[in-house]
């Protein structure tokens, strides 16, 4: 434990008064950074309490919470499409603003960083944002992967989902007509913030021009990093808590402690 951090629990409550979980790191009453996870993720995943503790020893606050049926929260995976997790988001920004911050970034890695770009675009109370590997032009990305045979085709036309393979959860009809509208180009042109985005060079997942064509997008002030030989989660595998720090990971969180420095003090 850091010396002068309070760590606690917090819950707060979506649109459905289901409870969301967090996890509140205060090194400041000043400025907060709001971690968000990606899709079937959640607060304790990947390299996402690297950087809470990264920041937190750099003085900055902390927020890390599980969206609506993701980790300790309440309510169904299924339930957890983008226009749900975006009100998510913007009730923890309502819970830190309660509480007495002022400066809030948001950071967000894959999903998560699509969930903060949308999020930014709409709330003005938000200083500055950063998207880690965000997806962007893609819009038919989890329809191409999940839904990738004529059987999957039939089965979602005929009960409204599909069962992914990696987690046997439900991938519903709802989630996927509601990430196919969502435009992040159109999102990115209506943020006037300063604006940090960061990509792997060999993002497997997400790739490297989606990122160029919504930088092409943004307003100034914005950034953009390339992390080379970064895939999309830095060059973590499996358990990240039981590998050495990656070259790619010391990259990326020098790039957002240098951002933060200067655009949330």
């Amino acid at each position: 434990m850091i010396e002068g951090v309070k760590i606690r629990r917090v819950n707060f409550f979506n649109n459905r008064h289901q409870k969301l979980v967090g996890i509140l790191e205060e090194n400041s009453k000043d400025k907060i950074v709001i971690i968000c996870h990606g899709f079937a993720g959640n607060k304790n995943r990947n390299f996402i309490h690297l950087l809470d503790d990264y920041l937190i020893k750099n003085n900055f606050s902390v927020l890390i919470f599980d969206f609506t049926g993701n980790g300790e929260s309440e309510g169904e995976f299924s339930d957890g499409t983008y226009i749900q997790e975006i009100d998510d988001l913007g009730k923890a920004v309502d819970f830190v603003e309660k509480i007495g911050y002022k400066k809030i970034c948001l950071m967000g890695h894959s999903m998560g960083g699509a969930v903060s770009i949308l999020r930014a675009s709409r709330d003005k109370r938000v200083n500055c944002l950063i998207s880690i590997a965000s997806p962007g032009e893609d819009k038919f990305r989890f329809r191409k992967k999940y839904v990738n045979t004529e059987e999957k085709r039939k089965q979602l036309d005929k009960q409204g989902y599909v069962i992914m393979e990696k987690n046997n959860k439900r991938l519903t009809k709802e989630f996927l007509d509601d990430a196919e509208k969502k435009d992040l180009k159109e999102a990115v042109q209506k943020i006037k913030i300063p604006f940090l985005m960061i990509h792997g060079e060999d993002d497997e997942t997400v790739p490297l021009h989606e990122a160029k064509e919504l930088y092409k997008c943004a307003n100034e002030p914005k950034f953009l990093e390339i992390i080379k030989e970064g895939t999309h989660e830095f060059g973590y595998l499996g358990r990240y808590k039981n590998q050495k720090e990656t070259k790619e990971y010391k990259e990326l969180k020098q790039n957002i402690l240098q951002f933060l420095k200067k655009w949330l003090n």
